[in-house]
């Protein structure tokens, strides 16, 4: 195959893996994406497969990052280079393994792709530069039975589903083209749809019988058709579909109402002087009614008090432990708070007399925006806007009559280590407070949203999440959408939600198997064939 060729098709893929992220928001096509990659790969080596795998990475992630504009081009090409180095890893790898190797010869064939796949996904979101953005297994959440399957394996686990689907597909045509090649089916010329289909029917027969050298494909495509519908019931069932809204009383604790407040403050007017009075009109007025509905805890978003540390500052201190305290509901709120030297992004409850209970330190700051990973010397080499905020140190579990809840803001949402601590802790619901105004108006609220449903899925788990200019909303724990507001809109959510005590095996073993999945991988990719060729030599 000529190399442009390879282009062409993995410009395709990425095209299709594209539509199948917000917006487009086609998850359908995760199922087929990866099949023109993995046909333009294979066979190609190592050094070919990361050059196609690096164009294949940085395009997709450059159509799911390019919010990343509003910091300016270089930091949007630089994301896109080096997130995109994980998929030019995955294809090197996989352009390594398949070189000089018959198509669909071993049932390696089948399990490296979406093991690898499922492993760097993994390694990825970790460490300093941890980045969920554009993970496969997010094209699925809104397919009830796959997302359950984040209740065992996480997100990685349907991502493994994605890439194994894609890779069989790929595998049976490169088997049917290898197999035209060997016959007196020449793909290269034109042919009648009845020959095609013939040259189909006889790949078939070939395959089912026991000698051919196509017997792994059966046994793959016999695997498929027997654990996918398996998993799509069991999903199903997993999901209780039969109840309705009201219902929930019979699987949660006693319920409660929460109330929302969507500020609505588009960054470039939030930090002005001139809007701390209307954002605090905003806010009163907000609270008030959602009060007034019944809500006992009232969700403020991140850094909801345009002003620098409002806890030091005994009028915007007092007016936050007065609307507690005049609404007689538990109110929980965003706002950089700092100690005798050190500034923090943090969320304190106020509990209904007004008394400031619980207070948490974002543990997960972003890098190169509330913080700068490297030393001190070097930031004038970077923008000013970067922030100078210290870690916090534990997760904070934070105790209301209602139930126990944790609370993620912003960037921990996209981590599901952080849900899955606060989980086993005793957090029987999660609060999300964001401020995704840095988005503007791109796809990225959603797709930020779209994790929050994850994480309640993986932990069971109802989740709350307060926006400043959205999305905004609660997620029940089987990933059902109960409310979700439209960006860039001032509004309200008010809800019954139910604290859950479950315990799921994701959230007892984490990412267990993406660890083993990295394991199997480099036995495949390394141990395996270092022993053979040392048996080979003796």
């Amino acid at each position: 195959m000529k190399f442009y060729w390879r282009i062409i098709l993995i410009i395709i893929s990425v095209g299709l893996l594209y539509l199948a992220f917000p917006n487009p928001n086609i998850g359908a096509f995760a199922w087929i994406a990866l099949v023109p990659a993995f046909i333009a790969v294979a066979g190609t080596g190592f050094r070919k497969g990361f050059l196609l795998g690096e164009i294949f990475g940085a395009g997709f992630m450059a159509s799911v990052i390019y919010w990343f504009k509003i910091f300016g081009i270089v930091p949007l090409i630089a994301g896109a280079l080096f997130f995109g180095l994980f998929f030019a890893l995955f294809w090197g790898l996989y352009g390594c393994f398949t070189k000089n190797k018959p198509v669909a010869s071993s049932w390696t064939s089948y399990l490296l792709p979406p093991l690898l796949w499922m492993f760097l996904e993994w390694l990825r979101a970790r460490g300093v530069l941890g980045f969920t953005w554009g993970l496969f297994g997010f094209t699925q959440y809104k397919f009830m039975s796959i997302l359950q399957v984040a209740s065992v394996a996480g997100v990685y686990g349907i991502s493994f589903i994605l890439v194994f689907v894609n890779n069989l597909i790929a595998e049976s045509i490169r088997a049917f083209m290898e197999y035209a090649d060997t016959t007196d089916l020449n793909l290269s010329k034109p042919h009648s749809i009845k020959s095609l289909f013939a040259g189909v029917f006889s790949l078939l027969r070939n395959i089912l019988k026991s000698d051919t050298p196509y017997h792994t494909l059966r046994y793959a495509w016999i695997a498929l058709l027997l654990l996918l519908p398996g998993i799509l019931v069991l999903g199903r069932l997993s999901v209780p579909m039969q109840l309705k809204y009201d219902d929930y009383e019979s699987i949660g604790k006693s319920p409660f109402e929460v109330g929302i407040v969507q500020v609505n403050m588009p960054q470039h007017i939030k930090w002005k002087r001139s809007n701390l009075e209307p954002t605090m009109k905003i806010l009163a007025e907000n609270t008030r009614f959602l009060a007034q509905k019944g809500a006992k805890i009232v969700v403020w978003p991140e850094t909801a008090i345009p002003h620098a540390y409002p806890l030091n500052n005994p009028k915007l201190k007092e007016f936050i432990q007065w609307n507690a305290r005049n609404n007689n509901v538990y109110l929980v709120t965003g706002l950089i708070d700092r100690d005798n030297k050190n500034a923090y992004n943090t969320v304190i409850m106020v509990d209904r007399w007004g008394q400031i209970l619980e207070k948490y330190n974002k543990i997960h700051l972003v890098p190169l925006g509330e913080y700068l990973p490297l030393p001190e010397k070097y930031r004038k080499y970077f923008d000013k806007r970067i922030g100078k905020y210290k870690h916090g140190k534990e997760i904070k579990i934070f105790k209301t009559p209602m139930g126990n809840f944790q609370v993620l803001i912003c960037f921990e949402s996209m981590f599901s280590y952080l849900a899955r601590r606060g989980v086993k802790k005793g957090a029987q619901f999660l609060v999300i407070q964001t401020n995704d105004a840095w988005f503007l108006k791109s796809n990225a609220a959603k797709a930020h949203f779209i994790m929050a449903i994850f994480r309640a899925v993986e932990n069971r788990v109802w989740v709350v999440q307060s926006a400043n200019t959205g999305v905004s909303g609660i997620v029940d724990p089987w990933g059902r959408v109960m409310n979700e507001t439209e960006i860039y809109k001032r509004c309200v959510v008010e809800g019954k939600i139910f604290p859950m005590n479950t315990r799921t095996l994701y959230t007892r073993w984490g990412d267990l198997p993406a660890i083993l999945a990295g394991i199997i991988s480099l036995l495949i990719l390394f141990v395996i064939p270092f022993f053979k060729y040392r048996a080979a030599k003796k």
